[in-house]
């Protein structure tokens, strides 16, 4: 469900929130058409060394944004400030305490239909199943277009598919939210994806610890602190 549009910004979610952390945003450009072609032209060349293992409880065939194509980490670190000051204002936290921690690229292939263990080690994947990833926010960035590269595929939450995206759209949600990718049933379907952590005080890790848990009972979160001791040393 719509809830507002500002500018390029539009925000979605339930007509009641228990949590901010329920809304999805799409920041509609934020990559240029022709800068996600020329990604596409060299993620499907055979230079890129496609991995299965770097994430190991919800494996995708992905790259690192940096390794595959540092050009392209370059273009979306320019856009970062940006993309940051929209993650705060939608959710409510500073966005100086921000930081990416992950960008990748991910590849789905609809040319095979076999089990999710199988279709990884032939280095090849259609979909993911449902989950939360470790991240406080993620995003995912189409570079392919779903009426023209391939059939299927999209992020899901809660089983039912997000907003429609046009290449270059950057789509912002909770990571702890359950979310998945659809099945892509022909061609072939490249996304940028990314997660993004914050750094806060004590008083803010206790407000998102309670926001966390609305959405995930089992979120990782930490109200614990170091504390400076001083030692004193007998001398003898």
């Amino acid at each position: 469900m719509l809830r507002q549009q500002e500018g390029s910004l539009d925000i979605f979610g339930p007509a009641r929130l228990r949590t901010p952390l329920e809304i999805v945003a799409v920041r509609r450009g934020l990559l240029p058409p022709a800068t996600c072609e020329a990604a596409l032209r060299d993620l499907r060349g055979d230079a890129i060394d496609w991995q299965t293992h770097r994430h190991e409880e919800h494996p995708t065939v992905d790259a690192e944004l940096c390794d595959a194509l540092p050009w392209l980490d370059d273009a979306l670190a320019a856009s970062l400030p940006g993309l940051l000051g929209d993650i705060g204002h939608v959710y409510g936290v500073d966005p100086r305490t921000l930081w990416l921690r992950e960008a990748f690229c991910v590849k789905y292939d609809g040319s095979i239909t076999r089990g999710r263990r199988q279709r990884l080690r032939l280095g090849r994947q259609a979909g993911l199943e449902t989950h939360r990833d470790a991240s406080v926010f993620s995003f995912v960035i189409p570079l392919t277009d779903a009426t023209r590269d391939h059939c299927g595929g999209g992020t899901t939450f809660d089983g039912r598919r997000g907003p429609h995206l046009a290449p270059g759209d950057c789509l912002v949600f909770c990571g702890r939210r359950l979310h998945g990718a659809e099945p892509v049933r022909r061609g072939q379907r490249y996304v940028v994806a990314g997660f993004v952590d914050l750094r806060v005080g004590l008083p803010g890790l206790r407000r998102l610890s309670r926001q966390l848990h609305l959405l995930d009972p089992r979120a990782p979160c930490s109200s614990s602190r170091c504390v400076r001791v001083r030692v004193r040393v007998r001398m003898s």
